[in-house]
Parts: C-alpha cells; structure tokens; sequence
C-alpha cells in the first residue's frame, strides 16, 4: 500500500491523499483537527503536512480499515479509530 498525492484539501481544512492498495484507489481525508489531537500538529498548514507525514503508517491502516467497511471512494477520517459499520 501506498500514499501518493499527498496535498493541502481544499474543501476541508485538511490534509488528503490517494491510497494504492493493489488495485483499490481510494482518497483519504485527514482533517486538522485529527492531525491536531492525535498527532501533535501546530496551527499552520505545514505542521499538518509534517504531522501526516511522520505517522503515514497509522493513516495508512486505519484509512484501509475504514475503506474496507464503507467501500467508499473517499475515506474522511473523522477520528483515528477502527470503523463500527459495515456497509
């Protein structure tokens, strides 16, 4: 698996980036307020770029884990942990 595009958003205040997982690509939309809380990021948009890129690895897993339940095309984690639903 893989993140690539990794970029500002630009509806949300966020950071957001496509997953390569084989052949599944699906977004991921991080929002400030989770890089903030759960990550350690300052104020600025860069700090959430950094935050994003020194815990890429749990971003990966959890925004694979909630792709898997939803099967949506955009994942927006609203909070770092495992989905409740299924489908």
């Amino acid at each position: 698996m893989a993140l690539v595009d990794i970029r500002l958003g630009t509806v949300l205040e966020s950071v957001e980036a496509e997953v390569a997982n084989g052949l599944a690509r699906f977004r991921v939309v991080v929002p400030e307020s989770v890089l903030r809380e759960h990550f350690g990021a300052g104020e600025s948009s860069q700090s959430w770029l950094e935050a994003f890129g020194a815990h890429v690895a749990a971003i990966e897993r959890a925004a694979l884990l909630h792709h898997q339940a939803s099967g949506r095309s955009t994942v927006v984690l609203l909070r770092m942990t495992e989905p409740t639903g299924q489908r």
